[in-house]
């Protein structure tokens, strides 16, 4: 009798020890499931920032492309007007100037 006494102590040991274990494992699966749908989230949300961050890099480079573009062009209008200028004016001064008359003196002799 003594021995069924302890048999059954031991059992109800056991089944004390077996709900402390099943309530650890449903806060670890309570825990599981929280920390992957925060997983989930944080994934959609670095995913939108990531199309974010490509639509503003493209942006910028548009931007930058635009710029670029329109500084060329008004480099070649300056450098267009630049050239047209500088041959209006050479033609300009060869037409309207007249050979100088007056010669430079020629350097003086090396002393002996």
């Amino acid at each position: 009798q003594q021995q069924m006494q302890q048999q059954r102590q031991m059992e109800e040991e056991q089944d004390r020890a077996l709900d402390v274990l099943a309530s650890s494992v449903v806060r670890l699966q309570s825990l599981s499931k929280s920390i992957g749908g925060e997983l989930k989230e944080q994934s959609e949300v670095l995913l939108s920032l990531d199309a974010d961050q490509d639509a503003s890099e493209s942006k910028k480079m548009k931007k930058i492309k635009k710029k670029d573009s329109s500084e060329k062009c008004a480099e070649e209008a300056s450098v267009a007007r630049s050239r047209s200028s500088t041959a209006t004016s050479t033609s300009t001064t060869t037409t309207t100037a007249k050979p100088s008359a007056v010669a430079a003196p020629p350097p003086p002799p090396p002393p002996p």
